[in-house]
């Protein structure tokens, strides 16, 4: 789950299987720039989070290669 974290005081990703209890509060949430968000979450999946620092070219086996392009 990507939200905004008041303790972080930033936008964070949280595993919601670690949510031990929720509640609706009457207030209503503050919204956060959309393009902030898409910032966010397009440095945020994957095999690394953050932004990219540098370009690596990986070479597999024919039959690596199959199971690979499967996963892209």
């Amino acid at each position: 789950m990507a939200a905004y974290c008041e303790e972080a005081d930033a936008l964070c990703l949280s595993s919601l299987d670690r949510i031990r209890r929720a509640e609706a509060l009457p207030e209503t949430a503050d919204s956060t720039d959309a393009a902030e968000v898409d910032r966010f979450l397009s440095a945020s999946f994957g095999i690394f989070s953050g932004n990219a620092s540098a370009w690596a070219v990986l070479r597999f086996s024919p039959e690596a290669s199959r199971w690979v392009s499967d996963e892209a």
